[in-house]
């Protein structure tokens, strides 16, 4: 079985670091791995560079008890698709983080992420 998501219904504009707001966490406990990909929309500022990681966890509830498990480091280029994949460590919940927001002159970026779940059954 394998089935489309998107993590960010439209594009997201962040100006700092953190999380996607536990509410909208996706239920992925039908899946067990996903190819995944990043579109970075647009970056402002001077230098601008971003890192947007997905993380997991066995609840939706707090911020505690979520651990990283895949990362887009260092992205510097806005109008781009990078892709990745995940084929181990998916919990049930799964959501986004800006560790990294880098550059100056009021540093932004607006991305997107989308997906392809599947299960091994």
């Amino acid at each position: 079985m394998a089935d489309m998501f998107t993590l960010t219904p439209q594009p997201v504009r962040i100006n700092a670091t953190g999380y996607q707001p536990i509410y909208l966490a996706l239920d992925m406990g039908a899946y067990d791995f996903m190819d995944v990909q990043l579109g970075v929309v647009s970056l402002e500022g001077t230098s601008p560079t971003v890192t947007v990681e997905l993380w997991t966890a066995m609840q939706n509830q707090v911020d505690d008890g979520w651990v990283q498990l895949f990362a887009w480091a260092n992205q510097n280029t806005g109008n781009t698709w990078v892709k990745g994949t995940v084929s181990s460590g998916m919990l049930r919940y799964l959501r986004w983080k800006v560790t990294t927001l880098g550059g100056s002159g009021s540093p932004a970026a607006t991305f997107t992420i989308r997906g392809m779940a599947r299960a091994y059954k």
